[in-house]
């Protein structure tokens, strides 16, 4: 497997016009990275000037969810759906039905 840094500077001289944080959304997308390995990388490669520090950290959580692909998607969906069933159980105090 390639390293993240040589991936975002494939990504970057084959299209000059993007932003570094596109760039790595690039290198790091489907590539199972890990957690540590991308916020390493966020921190090398994307101009700290480009982000406030209560965006990077939405930036970062988006960048983990994109290399574990569709399985990362489909988490994150299940995640959400049972966090709204339990609110709505918390609420009502009674079971609630499958949102499928």
């Amino acid at each position: 497997m390639r390293s993240i840094k040589a991936r975002f500077e494939h990504s970057k001289a084959s299209q000059p016009l993007y932003g570094d944080y596109l760039h790595l959304a690039i290198a790091v997308r489907d590539q199972n990275f890990s957690n540590r390995s991308i916020g390493l990388a966020f921190n090398e490669l994307v101009s700290k000037a480009e982000y406030e520090s209560s965006e990077r950290k939405q930036l970062l959580k988006y960048l983990r969810t994109l290399t574990r692909g569709l399985k990362g998607v489909e988490e994150g969906r299940l995640k959400a759906e049972n966090h709204v069933k339990s609110l709505f159980w918390k609420l009502n105090d009674e079971p609630v039905a499958s949102c499928n």
